[in-house]
């Protein structure tokens, strides 16, 4: 392991050589190293120091320096200490003891920091009669066999032998000289201890708890305690470094101190995690909490999160060529399982993800393309609009062009009425039928025979004698010519009779001929007439069609309707932010009667001045036709509606109407805002950051990502943060757990990782981030050192 992680830690463990020095203080046989080794595995502590009563056990040691490969391959290590009694006027009047660690592997050199203290010359003449020690003695003896820091923790409160906690000298001397405050090792008394230790006003330096174990066989528990009642502590730290994370550690205690069952940092992060990253089989290990990616320019350290985000085969064209000198690239998840993207993590982590929106910088608002990138990258959700199709007002298109149709149908069919037949259509009723008449007269058939009968009656004789009279005779004569003079007479009476009644019906035929060309107009005139009637009748069915779907478009694409849409604003609210969608208007209302007539024929509504226009025989605008000028119409229209606007509001104010670093702080404050929600909701998270800093001013650093992930820290709900930056407050001030340090050798992309108790990586990191010496410093680096607290106080003064 190469990161920061927690390591559980006991600083105050005895062993028989503390019975040397205080009568009958080990309970036990013999500490050996095999017992020690295994009753710390057992309960699972990665750091540990021997603390002897003013005493070194150099024997023990001696073998845990020589099997110092060996304890850290079963995950432990540990702090050459002692704990010594002390007494000092300056702090109070009795003794008080008081743990002491040396940044030392040189046993000699420690021996002599006792045997000059004690003025012994050598560790064997140490004894009972020991006199406690004055802290300007205990220093100088320090200094003078040049040990340069050593971590000292007295004990404080309801520890025996202990500062009481109402000591007014305490102050200056947890600035100066303690680096902790060992409180007693008691579960139902800690929270009170800690109420009385913040009411001391000494805060700033951590309180800690360990086992006092003086009998190993009995592990984990104190010389007087009860297991059951006692905690444990860890720390923050790095095995292969153990001073220098109980160092950093009690330093920054609110980010690297966690004491079980009290309300302070917790040591289980999230239960999904990436574990490491395998580039070309060289693996970089990550930790759970926030990992620094940092490098000089061109080094890789972007290429690295676009691999992990990407894969390798699908990196961003401008990584194409870099990634072709790998032969390959995968990560592993907290399960073991390898993957080759963070795609692939879609349904079992959110990805946050916050990169250099250069495009939105400078913008008023955003398009669908920059608000789905947000969304998909902040894990945040804009409402939904939908873009306003163009309407199919076919409708009123098919009932205008059928009204054009129908009017000029219309007049076609006036134009061949024949007005004057219909004036005289009386005229109908004085028809003749013509019928083939007999002769009024004519001679009867046996009328030529009768004539000549009468003849021979006349002259008939008997036996040769007359039989008529002459008398007789002439009355016959008499009769046939009264015959032949009446038929002659009605003869030409009939004859007259017959000539007038041919007459009669030869006009009759002429004026028949006459009626029924007359009537012949006059029947299709009439056909004429019922077929206007009956298209008049469709006509007006048309009209009132045309009139109820140019109400209907009216009504449709009034103004009054486009300013509704146009006022459409829908919001969901994260947090104090409310995502916008509205329509983007790319002009003023377009007003149908304006674009589809002609200035002549504009009328106060649609549908009159379709009429006015048809009437007219007409165009309409631009001389189109009324489908056409409709289309154009609905073009304009519905331009307005295609286009969505998103937005971010703040406190009723735009983000977009911001500075690019104002936004940019509020990018980063909806990050942070979406890992509370997730973090409250139990969902796994892995927050991308990349180069944050670009467009941000340090103060905005330190307050919303430096504050925040520090924050997070401590109220236990940090995610897996994976960050690349130049900056070194993010990653020094806000504590990264892991710092991957990019450099380029051959044309190829290396990666190194360690933590900030690695002192050599961390020369390096100062020497590749601007600003890194000074980050240090901030930290507030206090160890045994005698300063007045320049830096802190000018940064007061500020």
């Amino acid at each position: 392991m190469s990161y920061s992680d927690w390591m559980k830690t006991d600083l105050h463990i005895h062993s028989d050589f503390s019975s040397k020095t205080k009568h009958n203080d080990y309970d036990g046989e013999k500490l050996t190293f095999d017992d020690l080794k295994d009753s710390l595995k057992k309960e699972k502590v990665n750091f540990f120091s021997i603390t002897d009563h003013n005493n070194i056990n150099i024997p023990l040691y001696k073998e845990l320096l020589a099997k110092r490969d060996e304890l850290e391959s079963n995950n432990l290590n540990f702090l050459i200490g002692s704990e010594i009694d002390f007494k000092d006027s300056r702090i109070c009047d009795t003794i008080f003891h008081m743990l002491v660690y040396f940044n030392s592997k040189d046993l000699e050199q420690i021996t002599k920091v006792f045997t000059n203290v004690y003025k012994k010359d050598n560790m064997d003449e140490l004894g009972f009669d020991l006199p406690p020690v004055q802290l300007n003695d205990f220093f100088d003896a320090v200094f003078n066999n040049g040990i340069q820091e050593i971590i000292t923790i007295p004990h404080f409160h309801d520890k025996h032998k202990s500062i009481p906690a109402n000591n007014k000298q305490l102050d200056k001397f947890v600035y100066t000289v303690f680096n902790a405050l060992e409180d007693k090792n008691n579960r139902n008394n800690l929270i009170k201890s800690i109420k009385v230790f913040e009411e001391s006003n000494i805060s700033e330096i951590p309180l800690v708890i360990f086992s006092d174990n003086h009998n190993i066989k009995d592990y984990p528990k104190g010389k007087n305690g009860n297991p059951s009642k006692c905690t444990s502590m860890h720390i923050l730290g790095n095995i292969k470094f153990p001073f220098e994370s109980v160092k950093l550690a009690f330093q920054d205690v609110n980010m690297r101190v966690s004491i079980d069952d009290v309300s302070m940092r917790k040591i289980n992060g999230q239960s999904k995690y990436i574990k490491a990253i395998s580039v070309d089989n060289e693996i970089i290990p990550l930790s759970k909490y926030q990992n620094t990616i940092i490098g000089g320019f061109g080094t890789g350290k972007s290429f690295l999160l676009n691999l992990l985000l990407n894969g390798k085969d699908n990196v961003s064209s401008n990584y194409k060529e870099l990634s072709e000198k790998y032969s390959n690239f995968h990560f592993i998840f907290y399960d073991d399982t390898t993957k080759e993207s963070l795609a692939e993590l879609q349904d079992d982590i959110k990805i946050i993800k916050f990169e250099q929106y250069k495009e939105i910088y400078f913008k008023d608002f955003l398009i669908e393309h920059e608000k789905k990138k947000l969304e998909q990258n902040l894990d945040v959700e804009f409402p939904s609009l939908e873009i306003l199709e163009k309407k199919d007002e076919s409708n009123i298109v098919t009932r205008v062009n059928d009204l054009i149709e129908n009017y000029k149908n219309l007049n076609t069919i006036s134009n061949s009425i024949n007005y004057e037949i219909c004036k005289n259509r009386k005229d109908k009723s004085f028809t003749f039928t013509v019928e083939k008449l007999d002769s009024i007269f004519s001679k009867p058939e046996y009328y030529e025979s009768l004539i000549l009968d009468l003849q021979i009656e006349k002259e008939q004789t008997v036996l040769g004698l007359e039989i008529y009279s002459e008398e007789g005779k002439t009355q016959i004569s008499e009769s046939k010519e009264i015959i032949e003079n009446t038929n002659i007479k009605y003869s030409e009476i009939s004859d007259k009779i017959d000539n007038i009644l041919k007459k009669i019906s030869e006009k009759m035929v002429v004026h028949n001929a006459k009626i029924s060309s007359q009537n012949s107009k006059l029947d299709s005139t009439l056909r004429n007439i019922d077929q206007i009637k009956n298209d008049l009748i469709s006509y007006n069915k048309l009209l009132y069609e045309v009139k109820e779907a140019s109400k209907e478009f009216e009504n449709t694409y009034s103004e009054e309707n486009f300013n509704k849409i146009k006022a459409i604003k829908k919001e969901i609210e994260f947090s104090e932010y409310k995502f916008i969608a509205q329509y983007s208007l790319n002009g003023e209302y377009p007003y149908f009667i304006n674009e589809l007539f002609k200035r002549d024929y504009r009328k106060e509504t649609l549908f009159k001045s379709i009429l006015l226009t048809i009437n007219s025989e007409g165009s309409f605008s631009n001389n189109k036709s009324f489908e056409d000028r409709i289309n154009q119409y609905l073009d304009n229209y519905f331009i307005n509606f295609q286009t969505i606007y998103y937005d971010i509001y703040q406190d009723e104010t735009s983000i977009m109407k911001k500075s690019a670093g104002e936004k940019a702080n509020s990018i980063i404050n909806i990050i942070f805002k979406n890992i509370e929600k997730n973090s409250e909701s139990g969902i796994s998270s892995l927050v991308i950051l990349d180069q944050p800093e670009d467009n941000m001013d340090n103060k905005g650093i330190t307050s919303e990502i430096v504050n925040r992930i520090r924050r997070m820290k401590k109220e236990n709900y940090m995610p897996q943060f994976l960050c690349v930056t130049h900056n070194a407050n993010i990653s020094i001030s806000a504590d990264s757990e892991n710092i991957i340090l990019a450099n380029k050798e051959n044309g190829k992309c290396i990666y190194t990782s360690s933590g900030l108790e690695d002192s050599n990586f961390v020369d390096r990191i100062c020497k590749v981030i601007e600003g890194g010496k000074d980050a240090l410093k901030k930290r507030g680096i206090k160890f045994n050192i005698p300063i007045i607290k320049e830096f802190e106080t000018g940064a007061k003064n500020e």
